[in-house]
């Protein structure tokens, strides 16, 4: 009887080792995210759907190396779908705030002109793509985006949106690391 509260407390985990493991991945992935933007930003790149698609790429490799460390090391090999996928939200909230305080600091403080050059680029690319846009279309798309450019809004939207897509990540990933732990036999 012993042995299976054991079992059942080791998979379960301990909440704080929870915080702590999902905490720490968190930083790695979010620092993650931060050297790629920086690797577009030190080359004068916009970050595009090519900078989203592999900061989605840096999340899932997170979401998944940290879900596998949580079910082993953490809780003994074993966790349910619901704790993975609990879990390896609260790991991507944890890397969506370090990434969301990264790009309000470089908006706010290290780069505050960053965003007439992300509006003038943006306002360049929409004329080449679309070279019929009318200047009513064009002001309201670029007031719109200019909007998203704040530094408070960088963070909050950065924290809701990489949270959001770590959830759907995590919904996904956490189907691969359950693992129910072995029925014992009772004597």
């Amino acid at each position: 009887m012993e042995n299976q509260e054991e079992l059942r407390q080791t998979a379960e985990g301990d909440t704080s080792s929870l915080g702590k493991t999902a905490l720490n991945f968190g930083i790695i992935t979010g620092v993650g995210i931060i050297v790629l933007n920086l690797i577009f930003y030190l080359t004068g790149s916009l970050p595009t759907s090519w900078f989203n698609n592999l900061s989605y790429l840096v999340l899932v490799g997170g979401v998944a190396l940290s879900m596998k460390n949580f079910r082993d090391e953490v809780c003994g090999g074993y966790v349910s779908y619901g704790r993975a996928l609990g879990f390896g939200t609260l790991m991507v909230f944890f890397a969506s705030v370090i990434y969301g305080l990264y790009s309000l600091l470089l908006f706010a403080y290290i780069e505050p002109d960053l965003a007439k050059v992300y509006l003038e680029r943006t306002e360049e690319q929409l004329i080449i793509n679309n070279p019929d846009i009318s200047d009513e279309e064009l002001d309201m798309i670029l007031a719109a985006y200019e909007q998203t450019l704040r530094p408070g809004f960088r963070l909050v939207g950065a924290v809701f949106s990489y949270t959001f897509m770590g959830f759907v990540f995590s919904l996904i990933i956490a189907a691969f690391f359950k693992k129910k732990e072995p029925e014992t036999q009772t004597e």
